[in-house]
């Protein structure tokens, strides 16, 4: 079962919700701004060597194809392929990812949250949902900076499977983990060829979200039918 757009989700069928993090829980376009200005200014300034900067670059379109192409032990191959084409260490390029692509992106997180996704949770919390949140990087920190809370959280790349989205492995474990049925549950996401595609394959319905305006219709369209059926 698929929904997207302006569609109705059924919720009559709906035991869980589980959502994408970046991009469909606030708005990447402010954060990489954000991290662009200060990667040029450290460029500038002597702080962030042209190396560090091509590593970065690097390793996210890496993570693309290993996504693309269903890489096993992704895990691992993010860290020493892009340490081999540039001449670091594995444990270089860990660091240079920690600082750059997990830590310092953390303080624009406020500013770039999708408020009403929120309140999304909140809703399906109070109405007895499990909800869930499955991203192909870490969650913990940039949730806490949300401050939205779920049931379960969780990186594909630490399940036992360590292949990122669209491969449905990471998602059947969280719902093993709620104990919840794959056509009991909604997944959220912004990204149809990523988050829908491992819907689908999990045999889970989906819904693009990815602005403020489609978490109101969401949320608009939940109490509708917990208001129908009070």
């Amino acid at each position: 079962m698929t929904v997207s757009g302006d569609a109705q989700v059924a919720w009559s069928d709906i035991r869980a919700v589980v959502l994408d993090l970046d991009g469909t829980l606030y708005r990447q376009r402010p954060l990489r701004l954000g991290m662009a200005t200060e990667l040029a200014a450290g460029l500038l300034i002597g702080r962030v060597s042209l190396k560090t900067l091509r590593a970065i670059l690097f390793f996210r379109q890496l993570r693309e194809r290993l996504a693309e192409h269903e890489t096993q032990d992704a895990a691992w191959r993010q860290y020493v392929d892009t340490a081999k084409a540039f001449d670091l260490s594995p444990a270089e390029v860990r660091d240079i990812v920690a600082e750059w692509i997990q830590r310092r992106p953390l303080k624009y997180l406020s500013m770039s949250a999708i408020r009403p996704a929120k309140d999304f949770v909140l809703a399906l919390k109070k109405r007895g949902f499990k909800t869930a949140v499955l991203s192909d990087y870490p969650t913990h920190a940039k949730l806490a900076r949300l401050g939205i809370e779920v049931d379960a959280q969780g990186c594909t790349l630490d399940a036992e499977s360590s292949m990122l989205k669209p491969h449905p492995g990471a998602l059947l474990d969280m719902l093993r983990r709620l104990e919840v049925l794959p056509e009991n549950t909604l997944v959220v996401g912004d990204r149809d060829r990523r988050d829908g595609e491992m819907a689908h394959r999990a045999g889970c319905a989906y819904h693009r979200a990815r602005s403020a305006r489609c978490f109101r219709k969401l949320l608009a369209s939940l109490d509708q039918h917990h208001g129908a059926h009070a």
